[in-house]
């Protein structure tokens, strides 16, 4: 048997990024993931386990990614620095950003598709344009006081929901005023609730999760709270919805996905309310983002990685049916590139992370042994040759 030598590299500090959004494309079928490093990675979904990552786009130091919205085929980002950025996809770099000042907390694009709506630290909902060149700035609706922290449009375009500290507001986009101002109530009299996400249903129903982690529903015509469930241990960051509105989907400041589900309440009746359904414990930390794409529901957050699931279960003898457990999976965190280039010859090792390389010479060794596994001294111990940054703010 050939004699060889196996290097423990206990120096590679890779450290995978947390996810802090998601957003998915119905019409080609992939799915941009949002990390904490501010890098943008572009996933094509398959049938059952079968998904591909197709681009990875770099980070910046200067360019948040807190939201992420397709556009006819056109990924924007927004971030707390107050800029909305296009990505150019086919060279995975920006392609345009407009900057406006303030930070940008939420964006959201209609159901046409020919606006983007964006909440900002000042009150303002400014809504932007789409066309060919890129955004344009149309207008903004009436100062509220306070941030808008999240907003969700209507199925009519003509309706936009809003949650900020302590209220939920309901706007007319035609006319930039408030309707309707639903007031949260507070847990703590000197404690704000701050309303993280909302969602607004067909018929006018609007779910809400809120930073002292609750999933609460109203009718948006009224504003009357219709059900409220203390699904979270904190605050609820992100909902989403079932593309035939029979299902809500609350994450946040725990490992659990929390189902709800409209059923009738009584049979052949009319009436249906919302009630809870299961709990999906996929994660190990924060879940940050949860998106439906087809017909399955996927997460991300802190512990980095992307857990599938299906979005309707079908039980079978007390278990998920087969169809169903295909559906079920987890991408791990890791990089899908190679990290670590070796030059066998020269006893050299690069080492590429997210903003730096590192040349690396590698340690060596006189001695020799018979028994399989053993560590053997170093005569010589690896050293850093070279380390590459890449400069602030690119």
């Amino acid at each position: 048997m050939s004699e060889f030598q196996v290097h423990h590299v206990k120096f590679c500090n890779y450290v995978p990024s947390g996810i802090q959004s998601l957003a998915y494309n119905q019409t080609d079928k992939v799915l941009a993931v949002g990390r904490e490093d501010n890098s943008v990675e572009i996933w094509k979904t398959g049938e059952g386990r079968k998904w591909l990552q197709q681009k990875v786009i770099p980070g910046s130091e200067k360019r948040k990614v807190n939201s992420l919205v397709w556009v006819k085929g056109r990924l924007f980002s927004a971030g707390l620095q107050g800029d909305i950025t296009e990505y150019d996809l086919q060279h995975l770099k920006p392609k345009k950003s407009i900057y406006y000042g303030n930070a940008f907390w939420c964006i959201a694009v209609n159901n046409a598709q020919t606006h983007i709506a964006a909440g900002c630290e000042d009150g303002y909902i400014r809504l932007y344009e789409m066309t060919d060149e890129g955004l344009i700035y149309d207008r903004s609706l009436q100062m509220q006081q306070g941030r808008v922290v999240s907003l969700a449009w209507h199925v009519s375009d003509e309706v936009i929901v809003t949650g900020s500290l302590d209220n939920i507001r309901i706007w007319n986009v035609n006319t930039g005023h408030a309707t309707l101002r639903i007031t949260t109530q507070r847990v703590q009299k000197h404690t704000e609730v701050v309303v993280w996400q909302v969602a607004v249903l067909d018929d006018m129903t609007i779910v809400s999760g809120d930073s002292v982690g609750r999933t609460q529903f109203w009718n948006g015509k009224h504003g009357t709270l219709l059900k409220s469930y203390t699904s979270h241990r904190a605050s609820v960051l992100d909902l989403c919805v079932s593309q035939d509105q029979t299902s809500v989907f609350s994450a946040g400041v725990d490992p659990i996905i929390s189902e709800f589900q409209m059923v009738q309440k009584a049979s052949g009746s009319e009436t249906k309310h919302w009630v809870r359904g299961r709990s999906i414990r996929d994660h190990s930390h924060d879940v940050m983002a949860v998106v439906i794409a087809g017909d399955k529901l996927v997460s991300g957050g802190v512990d980095t990685m992307l857990a599938v699931n299906p979005v309707h279960i079908e039980m079978s003898g007390g278990k998920l049916s087969k169809a169903m457990s295909r559906l079920r999976h987890r991408i791990r965190g890791f990089p899908h590139k190679p990290i670590v280039t070796l030059a066998p010859k020269a006893r050299m090792l690069l080492l590429q992370y997210s903003h730096s390389l590192e040349v690396w010479k590698l340690g060596n060794t006189q001695a020799s042994s018979d028994e399989d596994g053993k560590v053997l001294p170093l005569s010589e111990k690896p050293v850093k040759l070279l380390e590459l940054r890449a400069k602030v703010g690119i």
